[in-house]
């Protein structure tokens, strides 16, 4: 229980929820927000596809980036490609750009879930993180 008060774990907590939550919200408002600028209902499922698509591809990449830059470098990695892919979302007006940033989402999404448990571990040891 001493890990729950520990700066780090706290850190990687906030991390972990606040990164995806981008995703919960693009994915349950996405009509609402996309649909008066393109106005292409196909399109919009089609980016729903590209975002499962990237989160396929994304998971074992970042294993991999894990595996070679260790935790902590690919933590840092992961949340400055999210910054970018969040500022890219404020300016999205494009069908091109709305694809690469639901592409960018799912592709960092899976990041984030692939990295943390191993993180955990290699912070607090098994017995702690399990």
């Amino acid at each position: 229980m001493n890990c729950l008060k520990d700066k780090k774990f706290l850190l990687l907590f906030a991390i972990a929820y606040l990164v995806p939550l981008y995703l919960v919200y693009l994915t349950v408002f996405m009509k609402i927000i996309f649909m008066p600028i393109i106005n292409d209902d196909g399109y919009l499922a089609m980016c729903a596809v590209i975002l499962t698509i990237a989160g396929m591809i994304g998971a074992p990449f970042w294993g991999v980036v894990a595996d070679k830059k260790g935790f902590k470098k690919t933590l840092l990695l992961v949340c400055l490609v999210d910054l970018a892919m969040k500022i890219l979302g404020v300016f999205c007006n494009q069908k091109w750009n709305i694809m690469l940033m639901y592409f960018m989402t799912g592709f960092n999404d899976r990041g984030i879930i692939t990295i943390v448990g191993p993180g955990l571990i290699e912070i607090f040891g098994l017995e702690m993180a399990t």
